[in-house]
Order: C-alpha cells, then structure tokens, then sequence
C-alpha cells in the first residue's frame, strides 16, 4: 500500500485514507488484512489517477464512475478511489450509489495518521464513524468500530455495539452501553 500512496504524493495529488486503511492509520498499526486501499481524491484530480494508475500497470476492476471506481495492480494491490468534489471551506462532498451524499467538513479531511510508521492524510474518527452509517453493517465494519472505540473512547453508532445486536436476536430493544 505505501507504494501506491508514494504514486499518490509524487504526483503531488492530494489524497485522503478512508476504509479500513484509515481505521489502521487512526490508530497507527494494521489491526486486519485488507482486500483494498479506499482513496478520497479531489474530483478534478481523478482523471490524473486514473491516468497514473494505468501507466503503472492497474488496470480497472470495477466502474462506478462517479461514486467510485476499483483499479487492481498484476501484484494484487487494489485501490478504490472515491472521488470528493471539494468546497471552498476545505471540506468537501462525496456522490454515493444510491444519489446520496456524504457531506466532509475541512476537520473531517484534516486528519493523519500512519501506516507503516509513515505519515499519511486521512479522513477524521468522526468522518469514518459517520461514514459507517446508514446501512446493515458487516462483522469487518463491526470490528472496525471497535477498533476506533477502544482507541479513541468513542460511542459506536447504533446496530455496532454487541447489545445491539443481542437486542436484534431476540426481539428486545435495550438502549447502548457506553
């Protein structure tokens, strides 16, 4: 992944660590293996990505263009890259499949952490909260939750604590323990 990430720089693109990657790089270790490398860039920079990524032998796995779009390298490397159309505040939009948005305040894209013991940009504890709602979450997003809740002494959204999903199972609604 930090090859990918020293394509990212030396092509002076700005770039933010989303995903599971961001998780990690909030708490400065790989707490998972990862399947990909998610990759906010600024949406007038994607066309450059993508350009970059194909003369460094990826080749597209997956088009969602304009949500996102998955380029996988012959080494297994992948990277899903999300293209953000950034505000004159610092923050920025994010299209989802469905027509959505994910609204990024500038403290949101203002974070760092590390991968490697390398400094990278990523997006904030509260941004990959944020980004985990809405939707039935899997055991990996669970898990991922856990991490930032250990590491930052957060709250877990709803339907991430384990007397959430307890309640689920048996019919009973209980609030979240903290």
């Amino acid at each position: 992944m930090l090859e990918l990430i020293d394509l990212l720089d030396e092509a002076g693109i700005v770039h933010w660590i989303a995903g599971g990657w961001g998780i990690d790089a909030l708490v400065g270790h790989e707490t998972r293996p990862h399947r990909d490398l998610d990759a906010l860039v600024p949406f007038r920079r994607v066309l450059d990505v993508h350009r970059l990524l194909l003369a460094h032998g990826y080749q597209i796995e997956a088009d969602g263009f304009p949500t996102r779009f998955e380029m996988i390298h012959e080494s297994g490397c992948r990277v899903e890259v999300h293209p953000v159309r950034l505000d004159e505040r610092g923050g920025g939009r994010l299209e989802m499949a469905d027509g959505t948005w994910w609204i990024s305040t500038k403290d949101a894209l203002s974070a760092r952490g590390a991968i490697g013991g390398r400094s990278v940009t990523c997006v904030s504890v509260s941004q990959q909260v944020t980004n985990h709602t809405g939707y039935e979450p899997t055991e990996k997003d669970r898990a991922d939750m856990a991490v930032l809740a250990k590491a930052f002494s957060i709250r877990v959204p709803s339907g991430y604590a384990l007397n959430d999903l307890a309640s689920r199972n048996t019919g009973n609604h209980r609030p979240m323990s903290s």
